[in-house]
């Protein structure tokens, strides 16, 4: 009877398992690497991991500020912080900037990155504070 060469067949499975691995990276794509931005709007500019930002032009618009951001560059950011915006009422004589500022506790969700001009960006924001979602549509100007 003989006995099998076990030092051959411990070669031939370390060389067939790299060769599977080796087999496997090649077929994975490679995820994109870099710095995701989000696009400060308005005019704010291309920022990482932003601790403010404006979501419109107005003085009445909501502005997204003291965020910490839990998770970046992935294929979601959220960062929770505060939300401000003012609500006149126009009928009592108030303006945008007489009204006084409304402010909670905000959830902020940036989702669907791409690539622009070679850099990466999340396009959609999305907001939550207490039961009400608002999707603020693209980021990127």
């Amino acid at each position: 009877m003989s006995v099998p060469n076990t030092g051959d067949a411990n070669a031939r499975r370390r060389t067939l398992f790299a060769a599977l691995l080796l087999a496997a990276t090649l077929t994975v794509p490679a995820a994109a690497t870099g710095p995701v931005y989000v696009n400060t709007i308005p005019g704010g500019g291309a920022k990482q991991r932003p601790s403010a930002f404006a979501g419109g032009a107005g003085q009445c618009s909501e502005y997204y500020h003291h965020l910490h951001w839990v998770r970046w560059g992935g294929k979601t950011a959220k960062a929770t912080g505060k939300v401000s915006w003012r609500e006149p009422n126009f009928d009592a004589g108030e303006s945008c900037g007489s009204a006084p500022d409304i402010t909670h506790r905000v959830t902020v969700r940036l989702t669907r990155r791409t690539t622009c001009n070679g850099r990466r960006y999340y396009l959609r924001v999305t907001t939550r504070y207490g039961s009400r979602d608002l999707d603020c549509g693209s980021s990127q100007g």
